[in-house]
């Protein structure tokens, strides 16, 4: 009977080499990906999308695009670099499908993409048309705006600067049922910039172009 005489040598490389590949594998576990929830606050321009943590992550890249495929992404949005859990996505289509999808990264790591989620956006509502304001005292004024057909409120946004930044108290999307609001309470001698939103149902219009009125000095 022969014998087969194995090289020690050779066989013990062999053997590091397996458990090195091993403990490699160990060391650098494949990340897991995120599970992606349904988008939410849906409007006719944008909507919010979040998903599950996913341990031993350092961020998460975000893809959108028109199309299953995601040939066309939306602009910015070709694996954005994400910090947290959520991102609202706005300045879109009205009435358009997008699709998108999540990945988890650590270092040059990066996960499976999540499973695929689709969302259409609201279709559009045609913004009302805001009028000059009207009967200006120290402390208010009357601002009033055309019909939208097919309206079924409308929500007034009253604030000290251009940005909408510092809402007067009350008038955060104000609703209103019809097509004019007496405002009081104000300051005298100081400037104050309108703009109105028509909404039906889910849907919510573009803003009205913005308005500015200064209240009378004392």
């Amino acid at each position: 009977m022969e014998y087969v005489k194995f090289n020690r040598s050779l066989w013990l490389v062999l053997l590091l080499g397996i458990f090195g590949a091993c403990s490699d594998d160990d060391d650098n576990p494949q990340l897991a990906a995120p599970q992606l929830n349904d988008a939410a606050d849906v409007s006719s321009t944008g909507f919010t999308i979040s998903w599950s943590q996913v341990n031993n992550t350092d961020g998460y890249l975000l893809d959108i695009a028109t199309d299953e495929a995601f040939t066309e992404k939306v602009e910015g949005y070709d694996k954005k670099e994400i910090d947290g859990l959520t991102e609202t996505v706005e300045d879109l289509e009205s009435a358009t499908t997008y699709y998108f999808r999540v990945y988890a990264t650590k270092g040059n790591q990066v996960s499976p993409a999540s499973a695929v989620k689709s969302v259409t956006t609201n279709g559009a509502i045609a913004a009302p048309e805001l009028n000059d304001a009207e009967d200006i005292t120290t402390t208010g004024f009357t601002i009033s705006w055309t019909e939208v057909e097919e309206a079924e409120g409308y929500l007034l946004d009253i604030a000290t600067d251009e940005d909408f930044n510092n809402k007067v108290d009350g008038y955060d999307k104000k609703e209103i049922d019809g097509l004019t609001e007496m405002v009081e309470d104000l300051e005298p001698g100081t400037t104050y910039y309108v703009r109105v939103y028509a909404v039906q149902g889910e849907l919510e219009s573009l803003p009205s172009e913005v308005k500015e009125v200064t209240t009378e000095e004392e």
